[in-house]
């Protein structure tokens, strides 16, 4: 495995680590009550760099904002985002048969209060990314790191709801059959502020 595919994950948890001590100082009251946690879920469809085709899953994310304090612009929105996708239905061409793309991803997220309803977002995140295919026979799966480049939106909505609109591009490491390396998708979903039970 090339030192590269660390050199994201080291930086990332090297930041948070600095961080903390800043975070644990005397600050100004918080803006807001509740869990600095964003949570949600939505469909994706996704290009999935295998047999030609586009495919549907699912994906689930966790958002997690240490500072939520309003005068503290400048770092309020720097966060670090979980996310999980499981990409298994539109199997539409022979060479997808019994095809499953999913991940496991973490990394840092950083989410520009624009206006009091619209937060477009930047991430960065890295994990492990898994394949089931229809290839060869006793070759039915493979397994890689994944860096995943990606940003979008959140529309506030209604109180803590939030309508995320994401686009994300992965980058696999080395290459598996037929070259699949860059799986990339959109993905439309609900999100839930635990910060803001009660809304704004």
């Amino acid at each position: 495995m090339r030192f590269k595919w660390f050199v994201p994950p080291i930086l990332t948890v090297s930041f948070f680590a600095a961080a903390l001590p800043v975070f644990s100082q005397v600050a100004p009251a918080y803006s807001a009550p509740g869990i600095p946690w964003i949570v949600g879920a939505g469909p994706s469809t996704w290009d999935v760099d295998w047999g030609y085709g586009r495919m549907i899953g699912i994906t689930a994310w966790a958002d997690w904002y240490p500072v939520r304090v309003e005068n503290w612009t400048h770092i309020r929105g720097l966060g670090a985002e979980f996310e999980f996708r499981d990409v298994s239905w539109g199997q539409n061409l022979p060479a997808q048969k019994n095809q499953r793309q999913f991940n496991y991803l973490a990394g840092p997220i950083f989410n520009w209060h624009l206006t009091h309803r619209f937060h477009p977002y930047i991430k960065g995140d890295f994990g492990y990314g898994v394949i089931d295919f229809y290839p060869l026979p006793g070759y039915s799966s493979d397994s890689r790191t994944i860096l995943a480049p990606g940003g979008g939106f959140e529309f506030r909505f209604w109180g803590p709801l939030s309508i995320r609109g994401d686009y994300e591009y992965q980058l696999w490491e080395g290459k598996l059959l037929s070259n699949i390396d860059n799986p990339q998708g959109i993905t439309a979903g609900i999100s839930y502020d635990l910060s803001h039970p009660q809304g704004r």
